[in-house]
């Protein structure tokens, strides 16, 4: 006989728990921590003098980097590139365009890497090392698309042939990119979060993220679930609060939340401190053939038939049982709120 779980309970579980992925490791595997099948995300520490990996290209999934902090260098086709902080190198499947991520410095580095979840299909390719492919038989891509290879040999140490961020489109610092204008939802005048969608400008067609900048009293959205899209955030700079279904929790720099999809679980995050709140989003651009997403707003009935309308809304949601208390409103300074007792349950 199955037993009836407390919904409050489940929260703490599966959020409260979980909701600081970050460890003392050198790879954060905020993916596998949190439970995601189809995107996964990590903060890489490289120690000085030291590389990601030996150069590789993927046969089937996208690579999103982007430097944390430091000065590395990005070994692409036999070149090296300067990095800087904030900026970002998006790789597309299929191309045959191998990578690595260089510390050359004195100093320890860190980088975020979002990409998906390795496919039991997805093969590599070793270029500048054929001699990996009795270590990788496996998963070794023998008709890649041939590149032309340039000098280096993707040692570190080898600071020769360094070539300008500037000769490859997929490279691009958010230092010199236009930031988005917040937008309203329909017949609203609310505004959020100002972003920009790197994985547009890095030239990514299956993964989908952002840099955003939430300002005090701003949220990122109105609270909503999605019944197939993954979604994650990674912390990069300030405290903010994530709103899941009336239950309110503390974000820092270096935490990572997974929005899981099909649960009914709605969300939001909600800065509520005095300073700019800075996080990584990430999201499904692509979604397997023959899927659709669809989305539900439960404090937003207006929204839902907009949903209707438009052929997206998520019908048959799973019932949640126990809501929180929070409305999931930014938390005005110097003034209060008060919430009408006998208003329609949500």
């Amino acid at each position: 006989m199955m037993k009836a779980l407390n919904y409050e309970s489940i929260m703490i579980e599966e959020y409260k728990k979980l909701i600081s992925a970050k460890t003392p490791e050198k790879d954060i595997d905020y993916g596998r921590t949190l439970g995601t099948k189809r995107i996964s995300a990590h903060w890489i520490t490289l120690a000085s003098q030291t590389r990601s990996s030996s150069p590789y290209a993927k046969s089937l999934d996208e690579e999103f980097i982007y430097i944390v902090k430091g000065r590395p260098h990005v070994w692409i086709n036999g070149f090296i590139y300067q990095l800087e902080e904030k900026m970002s190198v998006g790789f597309k499947s299929g191309t045959g365009v191998s990578h690595s991520v260089i510390n050359n410095t004195m100093e320890s580095i860190e980088i975020i890497v979002i990409g998906e979840r390795t496919k039991k299909e997805n093969k590599c390719a070793f270029p500048a090392n054929p001699e990996l492919e009795s270590e990788h038989k496996e998963i070794w891509w023998t008709d890649y698309p041939k590149q032309r290879l340039g000098p280096h040999d993707g040692a570190v140490g080898n600071l020769n042939y360094l070539k300008p961020v500037g000769d490859l489109a997929y490279i691009k610092s958010i230092e010199n990119l236009r930031r988005s204008s917040s937008f309203s939802y329909p017949e609203d005048i609310e505004t959020f979060g100002n972003g920009i969608r790197l994985s547009d400008l890095v030239d990514l067609v299956k993964l989908g993220v952002w840099h955003e900048i939430l300002k005090p009293e701003k949220r990122s959205a109105w609270p909503h679930a999605h019944k197939i899209e993954e979604e994650m955030a990674i912390v990069l700079a300030g405290t903010a609060d994530v709103w899941i279904n009336g239950y309110i929790y503390n974000l820092k720099k270096g935490d990572g939340i997974f929005f899981k999809p099909d649960t009914n679980f709605a969300h939001v995050l909600i800065n509520n401190s005095t300073d700019d709140f800075e996080y990584i989003g990430l999201g499904e651009a692509m979604l397997e053939e023959g899927q659709k997403d669809l989305i539900h707003y439960p404090l937003h009935e207006t929204r839902n038939e907009q949903c209707r309308q438009n052929n997206w809304y998520w019908e048959n949601i799973p019932k949640i049982e126990n809501y929180g208390d929070d409305m999931g409103v930014p938390k005005l300074h110097n003034v209060i709120i008060e919430h009408e007792k006998n208003a329609n349950s949500f």
